[in-house]
């Protein structure tokens, strides 16, 4: 009977303190799409660029950012910035090999 191979996770250097993000070679850029849901209306950006995440912010509704693909550590620091995701929920996302799950912050899901 054969054995079943595990596979590896992927890790963080030893050494680096928690909350470390490194984006592993290879990885995809990233593409955004945002979408707005309002009682009146639902709108779709597709193919929105990094530069353009913080348009629209304050308005009323709720936004639903998609990322598919992290290899911009720029696009990462937006998202902390912006929509205050803890960076250590950065890094899970970036350590690979995770579980979906979904995690309450005080301003939304991620």
């Amino acid at each position: 009977m054969p054995r079943s191979r595990r596979r590896r996770k992927q890790r963080q250097p030893l050494g680096q303190s928690p909350g470390t993000l490194t984006i592993p070679e290879g990885a995809p850029t990233p593409r955004l799409r945002l979408s707005r849901y309002t009682a009146q209306s639902v709108v779709v950006d597709d193919g929105l660029a990094p530069q353009d995440l913080g348009r629209g912010l304050g308005e009323p509704g709720v936004r639903w950012l998609e990322v598919e693909g992290y290899g911009d550590q720029t696009l990462l620091a937006r998202l902390e910035e912006l929509y205050r995701v803890p960076r250590l929920a950065l890094e899970d996302v970036l350590s690979g090999g995770q579980r979906p799950k979904v995690e309450a912050y005080e301003t939304g899901l991620f």
